[in-house]
């Protein structure tokens, strides 16, 4: 079965291993290049993991298909103080909770622009076929 889903991408091949034997997963985005696909995304999407850097996803890539259980994107503020000098340093993160769906194989590349989500057309595979 083909579709079309966004991709998160870079994520550890520990991850990916911990998603599929472990069936649901929360995982923690903080990285800009993934944060664009997190806003896009929303309960009950199918989203497409790989190990894969955002600029090497071709056609063959293989990955992770997961749809998404929960969503949240939160603020978190931190202050460092050293001396009479305090720091404050702001940043975005979200967690998406994952259930796995199966293994997935990139047949095509719909987008891949910088600040926007990597877009792809993907194959789902049987664990028994050559992945």
């Amino acid at each position: 079965m083909d579709m079309r889903c966004i991709a998160i991408t870079g994520i550890s091949n520990e991850v990916l291993t911990d998603v599929m034997e472990r069936g649901l997963r929360t995982i923690e985005i903080r990285s800009p290049h993934n944060f664009s696909a997190v806003l896009e995304l929303g309960v009950g999407d199918t989203v497409f993991i790989t190990s894969t850097t955002a600029n090497d996803v071709i056609p063959g890539t293989k990955g992770i298909l997961a749809i998404v259980v929960k969503k949240s994107v939160y603020f978190h503020r931190s202050l460092q103080q050293v001396g009479a000098y305090v720091e404050e340093t702001e940043h975005l993160s979200a967690q998406l909770q994952l259930r796995a769906r199966g293994y997935g194989v990139v047949r095509d590349v719909i987008s891949n622009s910088i600040g926007k989500p990597v877009v792809v057309d993907v194959r789902e595979v049987a664990y028994f076929d050559a992945f």
